[in-house]
């Protein structure tokens, strides 16, 4: 495609999708060998995706665009988000409870599979990223906070403010474990739901844009430097204590993992997939 892709998923070993500029959803079923272009019916950015099975899922954009799927893809319908603007991250528990969040702190939340979605917003410039890990229990990013909300996005307090610098992702594995990254190779680790956050060595001042966790302990995080094009993707296999520097030059826009070896990236043109857990793609 020469649409810029943005956000990949895979539900298995075999099955993926990716999305993209122009309303662009591309899916793979042999695990990236080969990927055949589905039809959204939408001429949106779209910025993230998210399956909760191999029929079920959804992608969200700009102008508050929310697309649907129940046969994997094959057809795409539009849901009303309720808002308009620019949505950038999208997470499901199942297939009724979801929340998307975007820029002017936009934050909405579904629990019949988006059906109906509701606003709880805050105020806030952009929100980046959001993370459930029950009905109740979630985070998001936005600028240089942590939020973390225990009534299923309802309320949202503030947990964290970094001191110079924007945070833009986060990942947790269980109600303890979680990860932030942020601009001059930040990255953040809780071990307690959030209460605490630490600041851990990344090697690297260049720009956070994706993390992924497989496990508690394997997670991957890429940064990229646009103004020399040397990116970095970095790998720990001890929770983010430490974290080693695998051979990469190209810039990451999505990483995704179906376990501690395969896994696929996007450099915002071209998909690439590793088998030994990133060391070769």
């Amino acid at each position: 495609t020469t649409n810029r892709l943005h956000d990949l998923f895979f539900i298995s070993n075999s099955t993926g999708w990716i999305v993209g500029n122009g309303g662009s959803i591309i899916k793979t079923t042999d695990g990236g060998i080969s990927w055949s272009n589905q039809n959204s019916s939408s001429g949106n950015s779209l910025n993230s995706v998210y399956f909760v099975n191999e029929n079920i899922g959804w992608a969200v954009g700009n102008d508050g665009s929310i697309l649907n799927t129940t046969n994997g893809g094959s057809n795409w319908f539009t849901q009303t988000s309720g808002v308009t603007q620019h949505l950038k991250s999208v997470y499901f528990l199942d297939d009724n409870y979801g929340w998307a969040v975007g820029d002017e702190g936009t934050i909405i939340k579904t629990i019949d599979g988006g059906l109906n979605w509701t606003s709880h917003s805050i105020i806030a410039y952009y929100i980046t990223s959001v993370y459930f890990i029950n009905p109740n229990i979630g985070w998001i990013v936005t600028g240089r906070n942590i939020y973390k909300t225990t009534n299923g996005g309802i309320t949202w307090l503030l947990e964290y403010t970094s001191s110079n610098y924007a945070l833009y992702a986060i990942n947790f594995m269980d109600n303890s474990n979680g990860w932030v990254i942020g601009n001059f190779g930040h990255i953040y680790k809780t071990a307690n739901g959030g209460n605490d956050w630490l600041q851990v060595s990344s090697g690297t001042r260049k720009i956070g844009n994706e993390i992924f966790f497989i496990n508690e302990n394997t997670g991957w995080v890429s940064f990229i430097d646009f103004g020399e094009y040397d990116h970095e993707l970095l790998k720990t296999s001890d929770g983010g204590h430490s974290w080693i520097r695998l051979s990469n030059n190209w810039g990451i826009s999505s990483i995704f993992f179906i376990n501690e070896s395969i896994g696929w990236a996007s450099d915002w043109v071209n998909i690439r997939k590793s088998t030994n857990g990133g060391l070769n793609w």
